[in-house]
C-alpha cells in the first residue's frame, strides 16, 4: 500500500513546478498530493490550508530572502508538525558552498535536475523516514514537557499550601524541586512552539485543579503563638507591686468577685477593666485590651 503525503512546490518557473508535480504523481511506492505555487506568500496559504504538509519543495532560483521568508512563515503556521524542506538543484546552483548553505539553513533533502522517478523516490524516503523519526522523537519530548509542567504545578501548590499552614515559613524543599525544573525547562524552552506550551500548561493547570483539595485553603487557619490570659499577666504586676485584691476592686471602680475571675483566668478583661488598669499599672487601654485579644486568637487556633 503506497504511503500518502500532502506537500507543496514553490518555484516561480512554471515549468519547473510541472516537472516536479509531474514526476510525484508517477511514483510507485509513494502517493503525493502536490499543491504548486509561483510566490511563497501562495505556498504558506496553501500550507496553511492544508494543516498536514510534510514536505515543502523549494527551486534553488528562489531568491535567498525570499526562501529565508517562506521558511519563517512556515514556522508561524499551526501545523500538526512543521515540514520538511527540499530543494531542487538546478545545475548552475549544485555547488558543494550552496549546498551547504541550505543544510546551515534546515534544508533536510536535495534533487539534482534532470531527475529521475527513482531519484525523487529514493530522497523523499530518507527525508519521510527522517521526518518521523523526528516526529516520534518531539511526541516523546512533549511527554517529558508535560510531565515537568504537572510537576512544576505541583510544586507550586505543595509549596503555596506549606507556606500557608506554617505562616508564610517553609516550602523550602518543593521551592529546590522547581528551580531544577526550572533549569529543565529551559534547557528545552527551543524545541517547542508558543501553542504547545501554552496546551500543555492549560491542560496542566486544569488537572491539577481537579486534584488539589480546595478546603486546605478555605478553611485554614494561621498559627498563632501562645498568649497568656491576661489575668496571669496581671497576678504578677500586682504581686510584684504587693497590690491587694480589694485596692485593686476599689480603685477600678468593681466588684472583687470581678476581678478574681479574671486574676483566676476565668473572666474577661473588659475596655472599662481596661481603662482601670491603664490608670493603675500603666500602659495604656489598647496594651491590656490586646491581651485579650491575643489570647482570644490563640483559644480560637486551637479549636
Amino acid at each position: 500500500m503506497k504511503k500518502c503525503i500532502n506537500a507543496v512546490i514553490y518555484s516561480a518557473d512554471p515549468d519547473a513546478r510541472v516537472r516536479l508535480k509531474d514526476a510525484l504523481g508517477n511514483l510507485i511506492s509513494l502517493r503525493v498530493r502536490a499543491d504548486a505555487e509561483k510566490t511563497w506568500l501562495g505556498a504558506v496559504k496553501t500550507a496553511a490550508q492544508a494543516r498536514n504538509i510534510s514536505i515543502a519543495f523549494v527551486d534553488s532560483a528562489i531568491h535567498p530572502a525570499e526562501f529565508t521568508n517562506f521558511r519563517a512563515a512556515m514556522k508561524g503556521l499551526s501545523l500538526l508538525f512543521r515540514p520538511s524542506f527540499v530543494v531542487t538543484l538546478r545545475p548552475e546552483h549544485n555547488t558543494p558552498e550552496i549546498v551547504s548553505e541550505h543544510i546551515m539553513q534546515g534544508v533536510e533533502g536535495f534533487l539534482s535536475e534532470p531527475f529521475t522517478l527513482q531519484s525523487v523516490e529514493d530522497t523523499l524516503r530518507v527525508v519521510i523516514e527522517n521526518r518521523e523519526k523526528r516526529i516520534a522523537d518531539h511526541a516523546k519530548a512533549i511527554k517529558t514537557l508535560q510531565f515537568l509542567i504537572t510537576d512544576a504545578c505541583t510544586c507550586l501548590d505543595d509549596t503555596a499550601l506549606e507556606r500557608l499552614e506554617n505562616g508564610k515559613r517553609g516550602g523550602g524543599a518543593s521551592l529546590k524541586r522547581m528551580s531544577l525544573l526550572r533549569e529543565q525547562l529551559a534547557k528545552m524552552k527551543d524545541r517547542f512552539t508558543e501553542q504547545e506550551v501554552f496546551s500543555l500548561v492549560e491542560k496542566a493547570i486544569k488537572d491539577q485543579a481537579g486534584l488539589l483539595d480546595l478546603s486546605k485553603f478555605r478553611a485554614h487557619h494561621p498559627k498563632v503563638k501562645f498568649a497568656p490570659h491576661p489575668g496571669k499577666v496581671i497576678t504578677k504586676i500586682i504581686e510584684g507591686r504587693s497590690i491587694s485584691l480589694d485596692r485593686l476592686a476599689e480603685f477600678i471602680s468593681t466588684d472583687e468577685r470581678t476581678i478574681r475571675a479574671l486574676l483566676n483566668e476565668s473572666g474577661t478583661l473588659t475596655p472599662e477593666l481596661a481603662r482601670g488598669f491603664a490608670k493603675l499599672l500603666g500602659s495604656s487601654e489598647d496594651y491590656w485590651l490586646g491581651l485579650q485579644k491575643s489570647y482570644e486568637d490563640y483559644m480560637n487556633s486551637r479549636r
